[in-house]
């Protein structure tokens, strides 16, 4: 059936067999070596992050299916699905350079919470940040994030109102003036744990919390 076949699949592999799929090459090619030594197929987690690029937003399968072109001038008589699994192993690796697919899948409106978990192994700060605002994240992850040693991960932590509560009160007396400042400004903090920020130890906290409280319609008891 024609619905069955998605136009343009960039992981489709070509030739069939019955109803087997199999991969085609011209006889006698050679697999061209990588321009990494001692590469093979990657066998690491990222399963939930590979078959979201398959079936994911436009604009993130465009850059997704650039990557693998990409790849295809490092491999020769390769499949489209092992170069796909060469993408998401470089996007989980910490010593790979961040990319715009990073980003994207980070801050995309319907990434789901467990590719977030995933991209979450790649390490880069920018990205935990965007995953710690994301509406999507595990309640899991970001208990994991609030310990994140990245203040900026940690803010981002303190403003989203699916953080667990254990990780609020934690956050609330974390070391960064930063990370207190930001959740005495943020709106859905908890007003018990905003009264406990009129008394931090940072002038600017304590008055942060005050302006937040008042936009509550809640006295405090610092004057201006």
């Amino acid at each position: 059936m024609q619905q069955i076949e998605r136009k343009n699949n960039m992981f489709s592999l070509h030739g069939r067999v019955g109803n087997s799929v199999v991969q085609t090459m011209e006889p006698g090619t050679k697999v061209k070596p990588s321009s990494r030594p001692g590469t093979t197929i990657p066998k690491i987690p990222g399963c939930a992050l590979r078959y979201y690029l398959v079936s994911a937003p436009n604009h993130i399968r465009d850059v997704c299916r650039k990557m693998i072109e990409e790849y295809k001038v490092m491999y020769s008589a390769v499949s489209d699905r092992t170069l796909l699994q060469y993408v998401v192993s470089d996007l989980l690796n910490p010593s790979s350079p961040l990319t715009s697919l990073h980003k994207l899948l980070a801050s995309g409106h319907g990434t789901p919470g467990e590719v977030l978990e995933e991209l979450r192994r790649c390490g880069h700060a920018e990205i935990l940040e965007r995953i710690a605002e994301h509406q999507n994240v595990r309640e899991e992850t970001l208990l994991e994030l609030a310990c994140d040693p990245e203040p900026t991960v940690r803010c981002a932590v303190a403003e989203n109102k699916r953080t667990p509560l254990t990780a609020i009160w934690q956050l609330s007396v974390d070391p960064c003036a930063d990370v207190r400042y930001r959740q005495a400004e943020c709106l859905t903090t908890p007003l018990r744990i905003l009264a406990r920020h009129l008394a931090d130890e940072n002038p600017y906290v304590s008055y942060r919390a005050r302006k937040t409280l008042t936009m509550h319609g809640l006295p405090t008891s610092i004057d201006d």
